[in-house]
């Protein structure tokens, strides 16, 4: 921060051109500022907060990286590694929320939480308001590895 001019800015003491950065600053971060959210953010979480529950499966590991426990989902126990987690959609709201600061921050973007938000928004958007006969509760598979490319 360069020398205050005391006669520019008569006055002006360090402490308030502090004060004032430290406001921009906090600002900017509480703004999304440091976040590339994808253009349609806002179309999956008006979506998302419309699904009454949605399952998701995915490995404990990436559901352990991922989850913050700031909102209410039912973790099954593990089969194979495997996890599944059913969620309102008003809670999956808060986890796209959450996947979308963390996988696509500018500065340090996590993968893992890049790679569930990318599983969970096509399934998200093509999701009938008005599903027909009956409840469906819409399925989300995180798994990359495909078992033949395994064989030999």
């Amino acid at each position: 921060m360069p020398p205050l001019n005391t006669e520019q800015h008569p006055g002006k003491s360090v402490s308030w051109r502090l004060g004032w950065f430290t406001t921009v600053c906090a600002a900017l971060l509480t703004s999304g500022a440091c976040t590339n959210s994808p253009a349609d953010y806002q179309s999956v979480l008006n979506k998302a907060a419309g699904i009454p529950k949605v399952r998701i499966h995915c490995h404990k590991d990436v559901w352990d990286w991922t989850d913050t426990s700031n909102f209410d989902a039912h973790v099954s126990k593990p089969s194979a590694g495997m996890v599944t987690v059913t969620i309102s959609g008003v809670n999956l709201v808060e986890y796209l929320k959450i996947l979308d600061s963390r996988g696509h921050d500018k500065l340090d973007p996590d993968a893992v939480s890049a790679r569930m938000y990318a599983a969970i928004t096509p399934v998200v958007l093509v999701v009938r308001s008005e599903p027909q006969g009956g409840r469906f509760v819409p399925d989300i598979t995180v798994e990359d590895l495909d078992v033949k490319a395994m064989r030999p």
